[in-house]
């Protein structure tokens, strides 16, 4: 069967490289980052491309680039991108690689907060203005009038679980691939545990993807599909060896701080996002469910 699957997958067998420019929240060195590492030494070469993350910035601002051709791609949450093209930006999502909704709630292990329900009038931590546009959905869908939530924005960084654990705020928000970073810095500090509380109970839909500019669309077709195929790889590679990926990782980044499990379970909760692909990179109806 592997055999099988090996003669299926178009491996590319020329010497240069395609560089790819992705941008991604996220910074660089944070464990959630696991899949680029592994898309980058390994599936991205397979696929004649060079993947170069771009970290940092806020999502308005790498969508901005996308459109403007000074980046790729980049990956936006479904929420966010719908704002962006509201005033007009020419972006298009071509590939849906979490097609579950991955935005959730934290609180504290005795919190009286059992469920989003319980949310309603409560004071919400934000790292940065505008997040609130991806959880209010989550909050609408439970049946929480969201005219009573509060936001407080912390900033980005360990902020939110500060606000948290001083009592300035009830509930931090948070998502699957994120919440174990935290959960494990509050059981080494020695406050005990966090609950998370995941939307996709309430509000079933597809959390974030790869997005280009649809000018690019046609013209950048073979790239745009070949550095998606790696991506989906890597991804599959990450869910189904999640121990072997942290070591990729962190071979990479050797200064990030490691305990028994963390990093297989960080890596292992990030791709537990309803991704479906098989080891080839691929769906019956292409990379992901919007894909063409």
């Amino acid at each position: 069967a592997y055999a099988a699957t090996a003669r299926r997958t178009k491996v590319y067998t020329g010497k240069r490289l395609d560089t790819f420019k992705w941008s991604f929240a996220i910074p660089v060195d944070d464990p959630e980052n696991t899949a680029y590492f592994v898309n980058k030494y390994i599936f991205g070469p397979q696929e004649g491309i060079n993947l170069q993350l771009y970290s940092g910035t806020s999502t308005s601002t790498f969508i901005q680039l996308v459109a403007s051709h000074d980046y790729n791609a980049a990956h936006p949450s479904a929420f966010l991108l719908a704002l962006v093209k509201d005033v007009g930006l020419p972006v298009t999502m071509y590939f849906d690689n979490m097609d579950i909704n991955i935005f959730g709630f934290a609180v504290k292990a005795g919190s009286p907060i059992k469920s989003i329900k319980d949310m309603a009038g409560k004071k919400i931590a934000i790292a940065v203005v505008g997040w609130d546009a991806i959880w209010d959905p989550d909050l609408a869908a439970a049946g929480v009038d969201t005219s009573t939530v509060s936001w407080l924005v912390t900033g980005l960084g360990a902020g939110r679980l500060s606000a948290l654990n001083s009592g300035a705020v009830d509930v931090m928000v948070t998502w699957n691939g994120e919440f174990p970073l935290w959960n494990w810095t509050q059981k080494l500090a020695g406050k005990g545990t966090l609950n998370f509380f995941s939307g996709e109970q309430y509000f079933k839909t597809p959390a974030n993807g790869w997005t280009a500019a649809t000018d690019r669309l046609v013209p950048d077709k073979n790239l745009l599909v070949r550095a998606a195929r790696a991506q989906a790889k890597a991804m599959w590679f990450v869910k189904t060896n999640p121990v072997e990926s942290a070591k990729i990782f962190h071979h990479y980044v050797p200064s990030i701080a490691t305990h028994p499990g963390e990093a297989q379970n960080i890596a292992a909760d990030y791709n537990n996002t309803g991704f479906t692909t098989g080891a080839e990179g691929t769906l019956v109806n292409g990379l992901g469910f919007s894909s063409k």
